[in-house]
């Protein structure tokens, strides 16, 4: 069972001070991080470079998509720096954090019931 219209957002709390208020992704957030990823990768001409700008890009793509806020994050003048696209990019850019926030956007949406159990049926 799923609930629909589930709304809002929600907190990833990364430590040391790092927080980062998302939201949901859409449908189309998905496929315009994918296109933003696709062709960034259109831009290198060997394999291992493509697959890592395409991986790159689609963590900043859904990041200045699904990024409404943080807390913990500097500027050059120590100061808080807005959650902007550039900002966004510029913290996604970390691997860590990057896998960090893409595992927590595909992680089953907060209030959620479980999913039901898949039964599968005996064969003889």
């Amino acid at each position: 069972m799923i609930r629909l219209a589930a709304a809002g957002d929600w907190w990833i709390d990364f430590g040391d001070g790092l927080r980062l208020r998302v939201r949901r992704a859409s449908t189309g957030d998905l496929a315009a991080a994918r296109l933003a990823a696709a062709m960034a990768a259109d831009n290198h001409c060997d394999p291992p470079a493509r697959e890592g700008a395409a991986a790159e890009m689609w963590a900043v793509a859904l990041g200045q998509r699904l990024i409404l806020d943080w807390e913990g994050v500097l500027g050059p003048d120590d100061e808080p720096a807005p959650a902007d696209a550039a900002n966004v990019a510029e913290l996604l850019s970390y691997p860590d954090i990057a896998e960090r926030f893409l595992d927590e956007i595909a992680a089953p949406w907060p209030g959620l019931p479980p999913a039901p159990a898949l039964r599968l049926a005996a064969t003889g």
